[in-house]
């Protein structure tokens, strides 16, 4: 169940971001294997490209801007129930709706930001699940951690 709704949002994800066509999800074989994200099967980790990072326009940056500062705001918070980090997921999952209806990136750097964003759209879903406080601050953590990693792949 939990695969089928994975790939669900990742569905939904690549229709909302008005993809050209089926071929735009090949990915760029200009790529190198440093700063790989963890967790992620090796054939689906983010990575810079050859010359540099990926390209994301401005919607795009403002999008994560602001999804990075709602996190370190909750980060601020007191969170001492599962109800709590319930909470979390309903705000972040909002800036990430945000972040998916205004994207128009196209092409490899579009690809590079569903590799990227995949990870973050799956936990952030996870955690609105969570039963216990430590499940809920190791989600959360991941997703904060990855949310500043954005920075090390796009400009």
């Amino acid at each position: 169940m939990k695969k089928l709704l994975a790939l669900l949002i990742v569905s939904a994800v690549f229709a909302a971001c008005n993809n050209e066509s089926s071929d735009a999800h090949v990915h760029n074989t200009n790529t190198v294997d440093t700063n790989t994200v963890s967790e992620a099967p090796v054939a689906e980790r983010i990575t810079l490209k050859k010359d540099g990072k990926w390209n994301a326009d401005a919607a795009t940056n403002k999008n994560v801007s602001s999804l990075q500062q709602t996190a370190a705001q909750l980060n601020k918070q007191p969170r001492n129930t599962a109800e709590d980090y319930h909470a979390v997921s309903t705000e972040l999952q909002t800036g990430l709706n945000q972040l998916i209806k205004e994207c128009k990136m196209k092409g490899a750097d579009h690809d590079a930001l569903h590799l990227w964003l995949e990870p973050v759209l799956t936990e952030t879903k996870e955690l609105k699940g969570v039963t216990d406080t430590v499940s809920g601050e190791r989600l959360f953590h991941s997703i904060r951690t990855r949310l500043l990693d954005y920075n090390l792949y796009f400009n």
